[in-house]
């Protein structure tokens, strides 16, 4: 997977500026804010590939979209965005292949849309969030 790369010196400049006893916590603040601006950077691009993510599921009783989650680990100051939540995005990320049954009545094909890989693409929106969010906090 491709992970979203941010320039450390000039977060660490902001860092060295703040209180100690609370850097871990604006650190965790931080990274939640450009979270949730991946997460929203990634429900656009999904609304934009045409497919019908915001109905609900007779199966599930949930929307397609709700499957992209953030995950915070806060023992290693580690956010993950990521688009498990909903099993059915995966096919949608990376496409299918022709898909047959044994008596050879076909099932087609998924075309992969890489929604979630454009919105990682955008990381400057991200790293102007969470840059923001430590200024303000100096």
């Amino acid at each position: 997977m491709n992970n979203v790369k941010i320039d450390k010196s000039s977060i660490d400049e902001i860092l060295k500026k703040l209180n100690p006893e609370n850097r871990n916590k604006l650190m965790m603040q931080a990274l939640v804010k450009g979270a949730i601006v991946l997460k929203k950077q990634a429900e656009s691009e999904l609304i934009k590939t045409g497919i019908r993510c915001q109905n609900v599921s007779k199966t599930t009783k949930k929307r397609m979209i709700d499957g992209i989650k953030i995950k915070k680990d806060t023992a290693y100051n580690d956010v993950s965005v990521h688009i498990m939540g909903d099993f059915r995005l995966k096919y949608f990320e990376r496409g299918t292949k022709l898909r047959r049954v044994k008596n050879k009545a076909s099932r087609g094909s998924i075309k992969a849309t890489h929604f979630f890989q454009k919105a990682r693409q955008n990381d400057s929106k991200i790293k102007q969030e969470m840059t923001d969010f430590l200024n303000s906090k100096i």
